[in-house]
């Protein structure tokens, strides 16, 4: 954290920290939410998101729902980052986190 204040500066709010990211397929579909300008979310197949598992052994069940939550820093050169979530029955997990190429 202390790395990211140093590069990004104090910022007050997520909005002047963080830019969604444009997916690269035009078809992927994007989740409509109230935060659509800072941060991307779009729905994954099991296949989409188990290459992003940390752990193969304690995967989320296949009955799980996957989401891609992708943004970048708003700073020059900014980076990509990208979270994995899951959802079982109404808990949230961040299952994932990984610097993506822009």
């Amino acid at each position: 954290m202390e790395h990211a204040t140093q590069k990004l500066g104090r910022r007050s709010n997520l909005t002047s920290t963080l830019l969604a990211f444009v997916p690269r397929d035009p078809k992927r579909v994007v989740v409509d939410h109230p935060f659509k300008q800072e941060f991307l979310v779009t729905p994954l197949t099991e296949a989409e998101a188990r290459p992003y598992f940390c752990d193969k052994t304690t995967a989320p069940s296949t009955a799980a729902q996957y989401f891609g939550v992708v943004f970048q820093f708003r700073v020059a050169g900014g980076g990509v980052l990208g979270l994995l979530w899951t959802r079982e029955g109404n808990q949230w997990k961040l299952v994932s986190y990984q610097p993506l190429s822009p």
